[in-house]
């Protein structure tokens, strides 16, 4: 049935244009999808079939949204609607004769293009791209600069061509510009590493030769690291057509190339479609306005969108796409703005159009609004980030929810959770308010996207993983899988520590004494022997449970015993099933991840299950590109791939709910009320990042944009997200801020673009200040009876740790009456007697026994030791501590320590030899020899990425010997090296080695700490580190005073930082160390989160508290 819609008279026009091309400008709210639903239903009636309407939209959401309101105004399912992606996708699945492109292997996600990348990054041989430690990196540069070019349909020899041609001329241009001066024809080629100095140092201002010899210097530079990348481009393109793959950019560049060598391909599909309307056509790339121009030769196309929305220019969005249309059509095009904003008051329409009055360039609009004025925009200023979420959810809760509102259709009813929506720029600041909001019991969805390799339901699956492909080696792993079934922490330690003895016992019988590595040391790494001994222990325990000392302390051992059963079932499936299956019998059959992921409809439940479709699909597309791999090369794959993010959306809006999500994520979408927050400098906008690689203005296919940079293109981009939030509000817009984020001093300025509306004297804003904040606890289910049973476990848990036993078990009882509800059954049947009956079994023995047990703590407290590095991972994080320290897990090896490590003990020989050998100066020659004796290889991923810590190392030890040399020239003279020390601290020992103490020629002593690391402390927060000051309170037991100063010697950077040591600076550290230790003595091992720590934890994969999402 054709529905009866009115029109206003821009939309009329819109609708019932005849003839050419049509570009339909659309503010926010003016009725951009009514209108494109109209036109098709306005064809139909004008004599054009169904199927020879084609509608192209940006996404598949947005294609399934548009199918269904046009079947359902319209009247009909024969319209085309599909996204530019797909359409293209089905031309090519038709075309496979004519383009001779095979993808039989499947569509390569951007993901594993990434992968790839880094696999072969040794391979490109790069010349003047510098990867050092930062691979992945690149590589996501690399990746995403290449499909710059194909947004732009450059070819890797069209970019090849054009390298070598622009070379020439400013080449030719410097040489114009120079004195004339020429190479000795005797002079060698530039080594490789010349080049890439020389690339780099091309970017500088050279004063000599004037601004235009260092900007031409610039240039070269940068078309030479452009050369790197078109090597990549061209091996990238044979990979995909050899391998039989395609990717999303093929699609349409691919059907370009077929339609342009093709004209009878490309007529078939002319003639197919009698009209083609595109949808938010401010988010198309120079590409995709190429397509529609060749499929409508004659201007039978209708295009909507507005350039004050386009929010997507990371992605290829083409700025001037509106221009290039009309300069395309010329004369033949119409267009047709809707200025109309039916959505929101007029307040928020004319502050959002005051936000925009800046920007140059724009499709000038008269956006005007014919509601109601409404209330002012309130901007709330508050005292901390605390408060600002405090001001939120009070807002909600105090001010909002229940409110009588006047609807647009006239209506009159109170405010509910899903009249509301919360919006930030970055996902991470969405997610806190989400938890603070489901933290007072409101129903709240996070709408966004999760990224897979963080969530816990997968870090189980990789530790199942793991242990298949080697039981033996993957304690971490092992330990995981215990805790998750129940294993309790006292158990576990008892068994890694049984591990740990193991190891060591192995190496006290390998003869180590040439390496110079100590046994302890072998045993604490377990490197190179193939175990942990973890399942080892565990397997023994089943074997010959009564012989096994372990046996004899441990309990739980039927549930141990099942915990082998199981890695022995996955082990054998893994030897008789290829990759994928054996993926997919592991998460549906073999554990009970899946499962639990269907025990109910909670938002996590939900996720879980789709996470773990998108594993089983990343399984699957490994098996066809890598053909046969063995789940080895699999968990290389996947190591790999968690370098990446690999997002998938999460969160759906449910019938009433609280939405949370990010200003992209909103995009297109409306609310009574909206909160845009954290609208904050270096918040909203983010801090400038330029990207590495992009196609030069000058190879570029598309119309220029009029002299503008990077910069300022993405300050206008970061001003339109703005924009977008604020117009998703049809009554009630807060725009909030905080003065004081996290730990930080100083305040942070309101946005710029805040400031630029004038807000504390804005006529249409009402300035609030709030300094209330209150700590609110974590939520992680939805529903209204999870929510409940959730704070009721809280509460029940919290009376136990307090010894409020009576409260405790009354909160248990309740829970048991959720549960009961949650089954079905009336609360009316519910009885007590069901929970607590006078025939309760209690094991008085097991009880009696437990506090007697030696082994009720998990500390041995009586000969506990600490290490400065044992308090500072303990500041840094409490659990990280009990997982290092306390459970003993086991990690593996890591590059950089073994740099580290091999640098320390190349200056530790050296000095110690300067010590001993009177005149002895360390040399660069004796320096390499050592390290060739030190120098670990075998846990390098790649040749190239061990090339370069070798070369790191070898430029560090030679500024050490420079260094030493300056120093005998000043008179300080090496006293000790690698000096080992203890200490007191509240009555326990701190133990530790000091790398280097010198007197000086005054006879003092100054202590040293050599650092390879690339970044560190600064003079006032050495000041505050625990290591140096542990140093210092030392180097006073050890020789009967303070040194004079404490420095961290920085190898890499070539630096020392270095403050003067005194009481006063020693004693506020001795106390803090005393209260990290009695944290510890006592116990506290909470978790605290924190993006760096958790980021570089060896325990990411067993601790569900961590914190990695990207920032933005």
């Amino acid at each position: 049935m054709v529905m009866a819609v009115s029109l206003n008279e821009e939309q009329r026009k819109a609708v019932e244009h005849e003839g050419g091309p049509l570009l339909v400008v659309a503010g926010p709210g003016s009725g951009k999808t009514r209108v494109i639903v109209e036109r098709v239903k306005h064809l139909i009636t004008k004599g054009f079939r169904p199927a020879e309407i084609l509608c192209l939209t940006f996404s598949d959401k947005a294609a399934a949204e548009m199918q269904s309101r046009i079947k359902k105004e319209a009247g009909t399912t024969e319209v085309e609607t599909s996204t530019f992606h797909s359409f293209c996708l089905s031309i090519l699945e038709d075309s496979v004769l004519e383009t001779g492109v095979s993808f039989k292997s499947g569509l390569i996600s951007r993901t594993n293009q990434l992968v790839w990348g880094l696999k072969n990054i040794d391979s490109f041989n790069f010349e003047y791209i510098e990867v050092g430690n930062n691979a992945v990196d690149v590589i996501e540069s690399i990746v995403d600069g290449i499909s710059a070019f194909r947004d732009e349909l450059v070819s890797p020899a069209r970019l090849k061509e054009y390298l070598t041609e622009k070379k020439a001329e400013l080449e030719q241009l410097k040489k114009n510009a120079s004195d004339g001066a020429t190479m000795p024809e005797n002079a060698s080629a530039p080594s490789k590493q010349d080049k890439r100095r020389k690339a780099k140092e091309r970017s500088g201002a050279d004063e000599e030769n004037g601004n235009n010899s260092a900007e031409i210097d610039e240039k070269i530079a940068f078309l030479s690291q452009l050369e790197d990348l078109q090597k990549v481009y061209e091996r990238y393109e044979q990979f995909k057509r050899k391998e039989s793959l395609i990717d999303y950019d093929d699609m349409i560049q691919v059907v370009i190339e077929l339609f342009k060598s093709r004209p009878d391909v490309l007529r078939r599909y002319q003639n197919r479609y009698a009209h083609v309307l595109v949808d938010e056509f401010q988010d198309n790339n120079y590409a995709q306005l190429e397509l529609v121009k060749l499929l409508c030769p004659s201007g039978n196309v209708t295009v909507v969108g507005d350039d004050d929305q386009s929010i997507y220019r990371f992605r290829g969005a083409y700025l001037t796409v509106f221009d290039d249309f009309r300069d395309h059509f010329k004369e033949n095009a119409t267009t047709i703005k809707l200025e109309r904003n039916y959505r929101s008051t007029k307040n928020v329409v004319a502050l959002a159009k005051q936000l925009l009055d800046p920007v140059p360039n724009r499709v000038s609009k008269g956006l005007f609004s014919e509601n109601e004025d409404g209330g002012k925009v309130i901007v709330a200023r508050c005292a901390t980030d605390a408060a600002e979420i405090d001001f939120v959810v009070n807002k909600i809760k105090n001010d909002l929810l229940g409110k009588e509102l006047k609807r647009r259709d006239g209506a009159i009813s109170p405010i509910t959770y899903r009249d509301i929506a919360v919006l930030s720029r970055r996902r991470l600041e969405g997610i806190k308010f989400a938890r603070a909001i489901k933290a007072h019991g409101l129903p709240c969805t996070f709408i966004g996207e999760a990224r897979i390799f963080s969530t816990p339901v997968i870090r189980d699956l990789l530790a199942y993983l793991r242990v298949a492909d080697d039981p033996l080696g993957n304690g971490i792993e092992i330990a995981r899988i215990m805790i998750n079934h129940g294993v309790t922490e006292q158990n576990v330690k008892i068994i890694n520590h049984a591990a740990k003895a193991k190891a060591r016992e192995l190496v006290k019988r390998i003869d180590r004494t040439e390496s110079g590595i100590s046994a302890k040391e072998d045993a604490d790494n377990n490197r190179n022997y193939g175990t942990d001994f973890v399942y080892d222990v565990m397997e023994q325990l089943v074997a010959d449970p009564d012989s096994s000392s372990v046996s004899q302390v441990i309990t739980q051992k039927d549930l141990i015993k099942d915990i082998v059963y199981q890695i022995r079932a996955i082990v054998g499936l893994r030897n008789k099933s290829p990759v994928g299956q054996f993926v997919f019998e592991l998460v549906m059959s073999k554990t009970d991840l899946y499962k639990r992921a269907l025990n109910d409809s909670s938002e996590e439940s939900i996720r879980n299950r789709l996470i773990l479709h998108e594993f089983l699909k990343i399984a699957q597309e490994f098996e066809a590109i890598a053909k046969r791999p063995a789940l080895k090369d699999f968990l290389d794959h996947l190591n790999l791939m968690s370098d990446f993010d690999i997002e998938i959306r999460q969160g759906e809006e449910e019938a009433d709910s609280i939405i949370v999500t990010t200003i992209h994520q909103s995009k297109g979408k409306e609310f009574p009320i909206v909160f845009v927050v954290d609208v904050a400098d270096r918040k909203l906008p983010l801090q400038f990042r330029e990207k590495k690689f992009y196609c030069p203005s000058d190879l570029s296919r598309g119309l220029k944009f009029r002299d503008l940079d990077e910069k300022e293109l993405y300050l206008q981009e970061e001003r339109r997200l703005l924009y977008v939030a604020m117009t998703r509000a049809q009554h009630h817009l807060f725009l909030t801020l905080a003065e004081i984020y996290g730990d930080n001093v100083r305040k942070t300025k309101p946005s710029k673009f805040l400031v630029e509306l004038n807000f504390e004297n804005n006529r249409l804003v009402e300035l609030v200040s709030y300094d209330a904040a209150t700590e609110a606890p974590v939520l992680v289910s939805d529903s209204k009876v999870e929510q409940l049973k959730h704070e009721y476990q809280l509460l029940a848990t919290k009376f136990v740790n307090q010894m409020q036993l009576k409260s405790a078990v009354e909160k248990v009882i309740e829970l048991a009456m959720i549960l009961h509800y949650q089954s079905g059954k009336p609360l009316s049947d519910f009885r007590i007697d069901q929970i607590i009956s006078p025939d309760i079994s209690v094991d008085r023995n097991h009880v009696e026994a437990q506090l007697k047990s030696e082994h009720a703590s998990l500390l041995e407290k009586d000969s506990m030791h600490f290490s400065a590095s044992s308090l500072n991972t303990y500041q840094d994080c409490p659990l990280q501590y009990k997982f290092s320290r306390v459970l003993e897990v086991p990690t593996l090896p890591k590059t950089f320590f073994d740099l580290g490590k091999a640098v320390h003990s190349v200056v530790e020989v050296l000095t110690k030899r300067q010590i001993n050998e009177q005149g002895y100066l360390p040399t660069k020659q004796d320096a390499i020899g050592l390290l060739d004796r030190y120098w670990v290889s075998s846990t390098y991923q790649t040749a190239k990425a061990e090339e370069e810590d070798r070369t790191s190392a070898e430029k560090m030890l030679e500024f050490y010997v420079r260094w030493c040399e300056q120093r005998v020239r000043e008179g300080y003279t090496p006293f000790a090296a690698e000096k080992n020390f203890e200490i007191e601290i509240s009555g326990k020992k701190l133990v530790g080695v000091i790398d280097r103490v010198d007197l000086t020629p005054d006879g003092e002593y100054e202590v040293f700490d050599y650092k390879t690391s690339r970044s560190g402390l600064n003079a006032s927060q050495i000041k505050k580190d625990i290591q140096m000051n542990a140093y210092c309170i030392a180097i006073q037991k050890l020789y009967g005073k303070l040194p004079v100063s404490a420095s961290l010697l920085y190898l890499r950077k070539e630096e020392k930082v270095s403050y003067l040591v005194t009481p006063g600076s020693v004693e506020p550290v001795r106390r803090e160390m005393e209260v990290l230790i009695d944290g510890i003595l006592n116990e506290r091992f909470d978790p605290v989160p924190d993006y760096f720590t958790c980021k570089y934890c060896d325990y990411k994969s067993i601790c569900d508290a961590k914190e990695i999402e990207d920032e933005e």
